[in-house]
């Protein structure tokens, strides 16, 4: 939920509204897909799942709007693997050996 309000605070989308009309300059309009991304995009990056909620891998601007969230959103993909290698030194009783184990 913590990470779901960070990238709100970046600029990701979090409604539950459908497609938005949205109008432009020249007078057309396009529809722009809403959705619960922040909070989908928090258990992909987490769990390392799928192609995100525009199916594009954290590379639409809805996902990922600026660099910090894309800084967040690495450290949530590393966040796992390195609290792995604290775990195994913890399971052999040296946490030595598990801080050899990380790059």
């Amino acid at each position: 939920m913590i990470g779901a309000l960070v990238l709100v605070a970046c600029g990701a989308v979090q409604n539950f509204a459908g497609i938005h009309e949205v109008g432009q300059f020249t007078g057309g309009s396009q529809q722009w897909n809403g959705g619960a991304v922040a909070s989908q995009e928090v258990i992909k990056e987490l769990g390392t799942n799928g192609g995100g909620y525009f199916n594009a891998n954290s590379a639409h601007p809805f996902e990922n709007p600026n660099g910090l969230s894309n800084l967040f959103e690495i450290f949530l993909i590393l966040a796992i693997p390195f609290a792995l290698t604290r775990t195994f030194g913890r399971m052999v009783g040296s946490l030595r050996q598990g801080y050899a184990l990380r790059p």
